[in-house]
């Protein structure tokens, strides 16, 4: 952890900014030394990262508009602290790794730019190869990771997942299992994304 923007208020009162590792998960303690003379106190709190839950996973097949039909899975995700409530946080999108060549031969993926989560604190994300001329199993896949993007400071890792986005299917790899859509499993409402 370090402080910045340290300001003496007063005689009893120092004013500072933490920057606290993305990685930590326990308490984290703070203290005061003052002329090598250490305070008769410390602080200890908790770091609240944002983190995303699964409220909504669904699929559907799309045949207007194109020569061969497709699948889209839409997933919406809550953003929530480590105590599970709301909290309004952007998020954004970047892929870590991928996306593969898309055997559909239509265009590559593209992520999802900062975005605010809805009123309920929620937003969803749209998997799908598109309209495309090969069909069958042909798509990409990618590891995506959401972070936050807020209006100062440094972005924050909330949640990653790995996918296979077919043209007949979209597969995620959670915590060692996969659920599939359509023909599989839906991710388990409530399911904690984490980095």
């Amino acid at each position: 952890m370090t402080a910045s923007s340290v300001t003496v208020v007063s005689a009893s009162e120092i004013d500072a900014t933490f920057a606290v590792a993305t990685t930590a998960s326990n308490s984290v303690s703070v203290s005061a030394t003052a002329n090598g003379v250490p305070s008769d106190n410390s602080v200890s709190f908790v770091p609240q990262h944002p983190r995303l839950q699964v409220h909504f996973d669904t699929s559907q097949t799309i045949a207007a508009g194109c020569s061969i039909s497709f699948v889209e899975r839409f997933v919406t995700y809550f953003v929530v602290d480590r105590n599970l409530d709301s909290i309004t946080t952007p998020v954004a999108e970047q892929f870590v790794a991928g996306p593969s060549t898309n055997s559909c031969g239509n265009g590559p993926a593209a992520p999802t730019l900062c975005t605010a989560p809805t009123a309920l604190s929620e937003f969803t994300d749209r998997l799908t190869v598109g309209c495309n001329s090969v069909g069958g199993s042909c798509g990409y896949s990618l590891t995506n990771e959401w972070s936050s993007c807020p209006t100062g400071g440094a972005s924050v890792p909330m949640g990653s997942t790995s996918w296979t986005i077919q043209n007949s299917s979209t597969s995620v790899l959670i915590g060692g299992v996969a659920y599939t859509l359509p023909g599989g499993s839906m991710i388990p409402i409530g399911t904690i994304i984490t980095p």
